[in-house]
């Protein structure tokens, strides 16, 4: 992935006018056109984009589709690949971020211009929303769930020296166009989070929390049960050696500042 040397101000601005917001769906379409229409009571610089990842039903309604970007993905190939959709047409089209959030309406879309605030300041790339309230009922696949996840921290805290928050598994983040340049040339899979967080430090990219409170789901269910946890933390055992081996590679002067051309 080469090498990155910081870039001045004037390359890459803290201008944040042009938000594409990812929303990522499998079979959860139920809350969509209540989410989209609270990101556009947001303001006009907020742009809408569901990637239909493989759903057994079209999500995307056509009187739903007039208001917003839609992909529908012919198979499931996971939030990965629905995470580099769109950092690859925000590129393209010249976004100054991305943010994702969920499509079950867990994520309080007014938060939002929190984390813009916090990359417009220029204090950080990466904004991760710090979930103060996440589920504590004691269900085998909670349990699961949260032996993962502090597997996942732990191990994210080993890699990055102690650099990135506690969340590291939160799904409600925001990317400046410097982050989004740098890490659409790393390749994530399916529940890519603490991955793509652990490569954003090693990369040098900034990265930083905003507490949020997680809503109350709307529509569907988790995917990650114990099976999906197991099979993930094994994934994750994997990418964490190979970071280990291997000396940190940020990105180039020029792949930084490709979105730009």
């Amino acid at each position: 992935m080469g090498a990155m040397s910081e870039l001045g101000a004037d390359v890459l601005p803290n201008r944040i006018d042009k938000v594409l917001v990812l929303i990522p769906s499998l079979n959860d379409g139920a809350a969509l056109p209540a989410l989209v229409r609270s990101l556009r009571a947001q303001g006009a610089g907020l742009q809408p984009l569901i990637v239909d990842d493989g759903s057994a039903y079209p999500v995307v309604p056509p009187e739903l589709a007039e208001q917003c970007l839609h992909v529908r993905l012919p198979a499931n190939f996971g939030l990965g690949m629905c995470t580099h959709i769109a950092f690859s047409h925000a590129i393209r089209h010249r976004y100054d971020a991305v943010v994702r959030v969920d499509s079950d309406g867990q994520h309080d879309v007014r938060d939002i211009h929190r984390f813009v605030d916090v990359l417009r300041g220029g204090g950080a790339d990466v904004v991760i929303g710090a979930r103060a309230n996440q589920d504590r009922s004691r269900t085998l696949n909670n349990l699961a769930r949260r032996t993962m996840k502090m597997y996942f921290t732990t191990l994210a805290a080993v890699l990055t020296h102690g650099k990135l928050p506690r969340d590291v598994n939160s799904g409600f983040f925001a990317a400046n166009a410097r982050a989004i340049a740098s890490l659409n040339y790393s390749t994530f899979e399916r529940f890519p989070e603490p991955e793509m967080f652990i490569v954003a430090v090693r990369s040098g990219l900034r990265v930083a929390a905003v507490d949020i409170e997680q809503l109350p789901r709307r529509d569907g269910a988790s995917t990650l049960g114990v099976l999906a946890a197991v099979q993930l933390s094994l994934r994750f055992t994997v990418f964490a050696i190979g970071q280990l081996l291997r000396r940190r590679t940020p990105p180039t002067r020029r792949e930084e500042s490709r979105w730009r051309t």
